[in-house]
């Protein structure tokens, strides 16, 4: 359990970097840039930590953390899509 509050912690810590460096980008622009920076960025980042899975679960010493981090690309992508829908409408 430590290693999924560890995890989850750190991958909400980077989506808050890139949410507000992305909106802070953005500010002035009404041509979409945030929603389409945060589109990428968000699948990008599901898609690392699904390969952690992976990776993890092919390593003999670390299947534990497997599970916590494709839990992770699932948490991932539900708050980076409401931050995307959310943040393209102000």
């Amino acid at each position: 359990m430590k290693n999924f509050q560890k995890i989850l912690l750190t991958n909400l810590g980077i989506i808050l970097i890139y949410t507000v460096l992305l909106k802070c980008l953005s500010l002035f622009d009404n041509s979409g840039t945030y929603s389409i920076g945060m589109m990428f960025m968000v699948a990008g980042h599901t898609g690392v930590n699904i390969l952690a899975s992976l990776i993890m679960l092919a390593s003999a010493e670390d299947r534990s953390k497997s599970g916590s981090f494709l839990l992770c690309a699932g948490i991932v992508l539900v708050i980076g899509f409401s931050a995307c829908l959310g943040g393209s409408t102000f």
